[in-house]
């Protein structure tokens, strides 16, 4: 018994689910994937869930809109840039996968996001202080003693 077998017999012998719950999944599954294949034609048909097949569902249900459609009340609606000048498969999609998606959910993506904020900040800093640092050793040794023995050297010629 493979893990998924083992889960589904678990589910259903605590009468969580039932063999008719489990044959509408797995038709909503397969539709799924069907739905991207016949979209995309590709040659490679997908077999299994992955993060294009999940944006290209959440788009279809207005879950992800352009950034420049107008706001609604609901907060479940993400926000893209479909207007790429990159002639991306699914526009948006590489803002999307990069700000909003992990396999943890959308809480991990923004502690990703913070994360790297954070990081960015913290390189910022370390090179302010670095390029300040060699710039007053550049200074320093310009105007160090043998510097001014070199100037007083030229005045004397």
């Amino acid at each position: 018994m493979n893990e998924e077998q083992f889960i589904i017999s678990v589910l259903v012998e605590e009468g969580l689910v039932d063999d008719k719950m489990i044959r509408t999944l797995r038709t909503k599954f397969h539709r799924m994937i069907d739905d991207h294949n016949v979209c995309f034609a590709d040659k490679d048909k997908k077999k299994a869930m992955d993060p294009e097949l999940v944006y290209f569902h959440l788009k279809q249900q207005g879950r992800i809109v352009d950034r420049s459609t107008p706001k609604m009340r609901s907060t479940n609606v993400v926000r893209v840039d479909m207007s790429s000048l990159t002639r991306e498969r699914l526009p948006g999609y590489s803002e999307w996968l990069r700000d909003h998606w992990t396999n943890e959910g959308p809480l991990a993506a923004k502690r990703l996001q913070r994360a790297a904020r954070q990081h960015a900040a913290r390189t910022a800093l370390r090179d302010a202080v670095v390029a300040t640092t060699s710039a007053a050793r550049q200074k320093e040794a310009s105007s160090g003693p043998l510097a001014s023995s070199r100037n007083v050297d030229e005045l004397e010629a």
